[in-house]
């Protein structure tokens, strides 16, 4: 099983959230976090995506305590006090953000400095974000950031029509630029960066569907991940070999279609979903009057998507036909048919266990079919150095067929422990596209320590390796959590 988000989106809503947070130099994470709007990205900011700072901390918690100056680009950025007790910014790249703004109708002005959004619009742009602690110059002194230009009359309320919180703060962004941010004493550079394919994967959650399963769909993209308050919403509606692509801040506002602004917000003409063999898919959702998948993120700041909430909008339709998902230079692929593809044997006890048959290696030179080397990655994707018991790792493979027509394989992962014996065998079968390439991610979570080998084989079928025994291997050693 293929699919990192369906298998482990709950408990890695736990893990991962803190990775939106980059940490500062010698500052406790209860004092101060900046949360940026991507996922594990290495302190990267990319076109459109509004970035949140967040003040927090016991120093900071009572109402008559000073927060200091918070400065991005030697600019000093107003912080707002939330009822959460927390102190917040917002600031993005203004050329990008304005376009995307008035391209889906982020409701709002702006002028040189800002992107007023404004108490009345606030639900619908941050719906769950916390209100804002009301300023009142005699009774509450410190949060007069309600108000940018400082004309609010006394006392100063949500109604009063010069509150202009929530807004962001404007700056003029080139790729490359480095980006300077100081509280206090504390400091942290970000990157504004152009678009990469470094840190993108796409996933299914099976190998070979069953008629009329549900194809689980998912995108690790931190580049869409523009609203870090709520979950990002994208729909690719599918239509004669094109796409559209249509873009939601928040569940609140509708979406709208971006596909002829995209390059203007920084993305590739190639960062776009497209899908060969969609005439096998049964679509549940449309937009436009067009077959559509709506991906959505899996928590707020997450950066991955899937296309569910409750329920899939792809359904398997074909018999013994093949799809492929592709997008900028990742592709994934699956068959369609009657049954699964996988298997798994359980660990076995070395002093009562049976030797498993072992999967024999013939020596064929071919060259119709290729694999590289397999390497160990987490659920994103990550490399994997030091492997813990109990820790769910993929094994990850690229596959090509190098012929210009389409063949069968399968696709075998045997691991096998210190004692030699098995303790797990899964295959995967299909179809390769001519000329295609795709990484094939099997998981795997070590239930004791030691050191295992694993091999990997590509055959023709299971009956017979035929003209394709090409294989591969790798040792992992895996010890207890430290």
């Amino acid at each position: 099983m293929r699919n990192r988000y369906a298998f482990s989106s709950f408990i890695f809503a736990i893990l991962i959230f803190p990775l939106a947070n980059v940490p500062l130099n010698n500052v406790d994470a209860q004092q101060i976090t900046l949360s940026v709007s991507a996922k594990d990205t290495g302190g990267n900011v990319f076109g459109p995506q509004i970035v949140q700072i967040v003040i927090d901390g016991p120093g900071i918690r009572n109402h008559d305590t000073s927060t200091g100056s918070l400065v991005v680009n030697d600019v000093t950025i107003p912080l707002v006090h939330l009822t959460d007790s927390r102190w917040i910014a917002f600031f993005a790249d203004g050329s990008t953000f304005t376009t995307l703004a008035d391209v889906i109708g982020i409701p709002g002005s702006s002028n040189e400095n800002f992107f007023i959004i404004g108490p009345n619009n606030k639900n619908l742009l941050f719906p769950t974000l916390p209100n804002a602690i009301d300023h009142d110059p005699t009774n509450n002194r410190f949060n007069p950031n309600l108000d940018l230009s400082g004309d609010c009359p006394t006392p100063l309320s949500d109604q009063d029509p010069c509150v202009e919180w929530p807004y962001v703060r404007l700056f003029n962004f080139i790729e490359f630029d480095q980006i300077s941010i100081r509280y206090n004493s504390q400091s942290v550079m970000l990157n504004y960066v152009k678009t990469s394919s470094k840190n993108i994967s796409l996933s299914l959650d099976r190998d070979f569907y069953p008629i009329n399963a549900e194809i689980i769909f998912g995108l690790s993209d931190y580049m869409w991940n523009i609203n870090p308050v709520e979950r990002d919403r994208i729909i690719f509606a599918f239509d004669n070999g094109n796409t559209e692509v249509f873009y939601q801040p928040s569940a609140s506002l509708p979406a709208a279609s971006i596909t002829g602004v995209m390059q203007n917000l920084g993305f590739q003409f190639k960062q776009i979903l497209s899908l060969q063999g969609k005439e096998n898919i049964k679509f549940t959702n449309a937009i436009n009057g067009k077959d559509a998948t709506s991906l959505i993120e899996i928590f707020p700041n997450a950066g991955m998507f899937e296309n569910r909430e409750r329920l899939a909008d792809l359904f398997a339709k074909g018999s013994n036909v093949q799809f492929r998902f592709d997008y900028l230079d990742k592709s994934i692929s699956a068959g369609m048919g009657s049954s699964d593809s996988t298997a798994s044997i359980g660990k076995k006890t070395p002093k009562i266990g049976i030797k498993t048959q072992e999967v024999k290696e013939k020596e064929v030179n071919i060259d119709s079919y290729s694999i590289g080397e397999p390497k160990i990655v987490d659920l994103l994707g990550r490399s994997v150095i030091n492997v813990n018991i109990r820790q769910p790792i993929l094994i990850q493979t690229a596959v090509t067929n190098n012929l210009d027509e389409e063949q069968p394989f399968i696709y075998i992962v045997q691991i096998k422990d210190e004692n030699d014996f098995t303790v797990t065998l899964a295959w995967i079968k299909g179809n390769i596209y001519a000329k295609n390439s795709f990484s094939i991610d099997k998981s795997w979570t070590p239930e004791s320590d030691g050191d295992y080998s694993i091999e990997i084989f590509l055959w023709k079928t299971i009956d017979e390796p035929g003209m394709l025994p090409l294989t591969k291997s790798l040792d992992v050693s895996v010890s207890e959590l430290e």
